[in-house]
């Protein structure tokens, strides 16, 4: 039994942690962000597909600059006001990508 259970708590850290693996769990700071399909629990090898996910929200003054935060799966197109946001590499995916843009 803690065999078992040891075996669930390895195969659960690789899943959130390991970049070779296609699995990015929720964050509470980006639960408005949902990829515009029905779930789908069988195991899939990734694949290319294109998604456009929009927030719009009115500030009372425009701020000098913002910080942007961002996890997505090995590529990802940022643009604010339709400018291309260009963010620093990571080494893993699954980690944070950061930077501030400035609002022009």
């Amino acid at each position: 039994m803690v065999l078992a259970a040891l075996a669930g708590a390895l195969l659960a850290w690789i899943a959130v942690t390991d970049p070779a693996s296609n699995y990015l769990p929720r964050h509470r700071d980006a639960d408005w962000v949902v990829f515009p399909t029905a779930v789908d629990a069988r195991a899939h090898w990734y694949a290319s597909l294109d998604a456009t996910f929009r927030r719009e929200f009115v500030l009372p003054d425009k701020p000098a600059a913002a910080r942007l935060r961002l996890r997505a799966l090995r590529r990802a197109e940022v643009k604010v006001n339709g400018v291309s946001i260009q963010l620093p590499q990571n080494r893993n995916w699954k980690n944070v990508s950061e930077d501030q843009c400035t609002c022009s």
